[in-house]
């Protein structure tokens, strides 16, 4: 399987996302939903063409909806 390596910002988002999920949920729901996060960027890398077309920001765009967070 191809590996994926996120931009410095998008890596920042993600602790974010982390540090959000941990102080409002909790431990073990911060872990899985990050463990989720981390798997459907795999699938992306897998399937990239799955998501809807974002043609308006950039011909090649899609975006992809994990739970309460968009991957581009």
């Amino acid at each position: 399987m191809a590996k994926y390596i996120l931009p410095q910002l998008a890596e920042q988002d993600v602790e974010n996302i982390a540090q959000y999920s941990l102080e409002k949920f909790g431990l073990q729901q911060a872990e899985k939903y990050i463990l989720g996060l981390h798997q459907a960027l795999d699938t992306l890398i897998e399937y990239p063409t799955m998501g809807s077309s974002q043609h308006h920001i950039n011909i090649n765009s899609r975006r992809y909806v994990y739970r309460s967070h968009s991957i581009y």
